[in-house]
Order: C-alpha cells, then structure tokens, then sequence
C-alpha cells in the first residue's frame, strides 16, 4: 500500500488503497459486521485497472460529488500519470446505500442532482479505457499530491514533478 484517500462523510467505512503495482482498490470494511474476536471485516472490494505497472502516489476525492476520484502515478513511457475516474458505477459492486449513489436518471424532481459543472469525459481515440476514467493527464510527469479544490467540483490541484 503506497497511499490511501476517498473520505466520505456519509459512509466512513470506505476507502481507496493505492498500491505500488498501480492498482487502485475501493474496500468497505463493513464496520458494522464484526467478527468473534471484534475484529473489523474487510466488505466488497472494486479495483480500477491500470494499463502498466508503476507506483500510485496520490488519491484524492472531490468532496463536492464523492463519486469523483482522482489517481496520481509515477512515469511510465506513454501513459498518463494523472487519472480522473467516476466511480459511481462501482457503487452497486459496493453494496452501497441509495443515499450516497447520485445518479442523475435515477433522481426524481424533488431531489438535487449531482453537482454543476460536471467534470467531462475526453475523447481518447485510439486508446482503450476502463469506462470509469473520465479524463488522463500528465503522460511525461510524476504525480506526487492530489487535492480537489473544497468548493468545486472541477478544479483540481495536482503536485507534478517533471523529469
């Protein structure tokens, strides 16, 4: 485990786990199954695929729209080391409550969407993706920090260093 991140303050059970080989898992301990010995569970884990094997040094959260998760990796030739990822299709895999998933086909009139702007989903012609990734950047630095600005869910602050 190189780093974690996704706080949540409407489910504190889950995280992110950032690990040296790249991958990037979203794990739910269930803290509310404890074992005989009162021992937390490990509850369903999604993984995010990685193209190559390189370290993640950086997971940040958009406090904003939780379903926004940002990846920093180190420098692989050709790929890109700063990954924005939607995770909100992950969400059912996690056995999360309703409350926490915002879909905007699924809100009635009455309830708030998720929140404006939207973070848009490039065109990568030519390179295949996993459909949570919204965006890559940063193919020839190293992404070491990661922070969304508080009131914005777009604007992103990312710690580069160029090599």
């Amino acid at each position: 485990m190189t780093c974690t991140g996704h706080e949540n303050p409407a489910f504190d059970d889950l995280f992110a786990v950032g690990s040296a080989s790249g991958r990037v898992d979203l794990i739910r301990l269930e803290e509310t199954r404890v074992t005989r010995s009162n021992v937390l569970s490990s509850g369903p884990v999604v993984t995010l695929p990685v193209h190559n094997s390189r370290s993640c040094n950086a997971l940040a959260s958009c406090n904003l729209d939780l379903n926004y998760l940002t990846v920093g990796l180190d420098k692989v030739r050709g790929d890109s080391t700063l990954i924005i990822c939607d995770i909100q299709s992950a969400t059912p895999s996690l056995s999360l409550s309703p409350s926490f998933i915002l879909d905007e086909d699924a809100v009635s009139n009455t309830t708030p969407g998720r929140p404006q702007p939207r973070i848009a989903r490039a065109n990568v012609i030519g390179h295949r993706t996993d459909g949570r990734v919204l965006q890559q950047h940063a193919p020839t630095e190293i992404v070491s920090a990661l922070a969304f600005l508080p009131q914005s869910t777009c604007l992103l602050l990312a710690g580069i260093l160029a090599q």
